[in-house]
């Protein structure tokens, strides 16, 4: 017989007998064809959809994690678009949370969420702010100057309480009126 055709293949798979060439095989050829894609031609619409098509082939193969990682970093790194890496991500945490690669993108998730919840606080404190009229533009602009002292915290092993200190702690850092109260009470 021809054991490597195609036609042998088909054969194999029109009698319910599983075709030689595995599935992971197959998959490993496409995840190779999806990053030469990618890394080789830029071409990263072509690798989008073959990376997506791993996940859609077999979405319990180490490839399907691995790929979905790929289509995030893509998103994140060539194409700048936020919004759909973080999608990817967080599918990536649903679906996949015990990989490595979860673990990897949870940190980043996180750092975008505090990024946000922050952005939301500043602007809902300067709604609500009215600067004092004795602290002039050149003062504010001089305090934001300075250079913070940054540390590097680990949110993740902090309790509610803890973790609110931490935020109450870093809003009043950027703030010169909070800064220099001396300046308010004349």
């Amino acid at each position: 017989g021809y054991p490597d055709t195609e036609y042998a293949d088909e054969a194999r798979k029109r009698l319910g007998i599983i075709p030689e060439k595995s599935l992971d095989e197959e998959l490993f050829g496409l995840f190779q064809d999806a990053e030469k894609q990618y890394l080789d031609y830029q071409n990263y619409d072509l690798a989008l959809s073959k990376f997506a098509q791993i996940v859609d082939m077999n979405p319990l193969s180490t490839y399907a994690t691995k790929s979905l990682y790929a289509i995030g970093w893509i998103y994140d790194n060539s194409l700048h678009d936020n919004d759909k890496a973080m999608e990817t991500y967080q599918r990536i945490v649903e679906e996949y949370p015990e990989t490595d690669y979860a673990r990897q993108v949870k940190k980043k998730l996180d750092a975008v969420e505090r990024a946000k919840n922050d952005a939301e606080q500043e602007k809902k404190k300067q709604e609500t702010e009215v600067a004092a009229p004795d602290t002039s533009f050149e003062e504010i602009q001089l305090a934001e100057a300075q250079p913070e002292e940054t540390e590097e915290v680990d949110v993740s092993e902090m309790d509610k309480e803890a973790y609110y200190e931490y935020l109450r702690k870093e809003m009043t850092k950027s703030n010169p009126r909070l800064k220099y109260p001396e300046r308010i009470i004349k």
